[in-house]
């Protein structure tokens, strides 16, 4: 039995630490808090996201939504005087996350969109807003500006996409153009006579011989004769006197 009372006592113990502690991060994230309302309502804005960002670390994860979602929209508030959309956004998205339908997270992430120039997601937002609390004047008067600014978007991207199809089609003339003269200038080089490239086929089964046949031989013509002696007077008597000895 004297067992079983200490491990009570321990628990007990336990359990009021961290019911102290947790109060502790409360408190140390309300005056955090508190001191970020004293910079905003002073202008010191980069005071203030310091000191909501301070609240949030001492609240850690386990604190109670109401303390987190208070921090964040105050921080995103000041996010939104210093124009840093994207960071507001990123707030807000987490508020929401905690906590849907919240209205003035809705509400400063429209107008965050509207800074960031994303006229739609802000109508979006403005549209959710005014759904729950249809009598806000600030949501319908920052709503019509949304309109005027989508309309505007609208005709900016319609000029722009107008204006790409134009120099699309100038484009296409201006190739067609110098294709057409390319072809011109080649069909009038072909044409010229002192450009005219001879082309000669040949039959790829036989080969082309190109040296030069020998001339072809004369039949043999037979020498001539002899021309035939001559007779004088001597070789007569010669020939006399030859026969007269036989």
């Amino acid at each position: 039995d004297d067992d079983d009372d200490d491990t009570a006592a321990a628990a007990k113990d336990v359990a009021a630490k961290k019911d102290a502690d947790a109060n502790d991060e409360a408190k140390t994230a309300e005056a955090a808090k508190q001191a970020g309302n004293a910079c905003f309502k002073a202008g010191d804005l980069e005071g203030a996201v310091k000191k909501y960002g301070e609240g949030l670390e001492a609240a850690g994860a386990g604190a109670e939504d109401a303390v987190t979602t208070a921090l964040l929209l105050n921080r995103a508030a000041a996010l939104l005087k210093q124009q840093r959309w994207a960071a507001a956004v990123g707030d807000c998205d987490t508020v929401l996350a905690l906590a849907p339908g919240t209205v003035k997270a809705l509400f400063r992430r429209a107008q965050a969109r509207l800074g960031l120039g994303n006229t739609a997601g802000a109508l979006e937002d403005f549209d959710a807003v005014l759904l729950l609390e249809p009598a806000n004047a600030q949501a319908t008067a920052q709503r019509a500006a949304a309109v005027v600014a989508y309309a505007g978007q609208q005709r900016r991207v319609d000029a722009a996409g107008k204006a790409a199809k134009v120099a699309l089609a100038e484009a296409e003339r201006e190739a067609e153009a110098e294709a057409a003269g390319a072809a011109a200038k080649a069909a009038a080089t072909f044409a010229s006579p002192s450009k005219r490239i001879a082309i000669v086929e040949s039959d790829d089964d036989e080969e082309v011989n190109t040296q030069k046949e020998p001339p072809p031989r004369s039949a043999a013509v037979p020498p001539a004769p002899p021309p035939a002696a001559k007779v004088t007077k001597k070789s007569k008597i010669g020939r006399a006197s030859c026969r007269e000895k036989v």
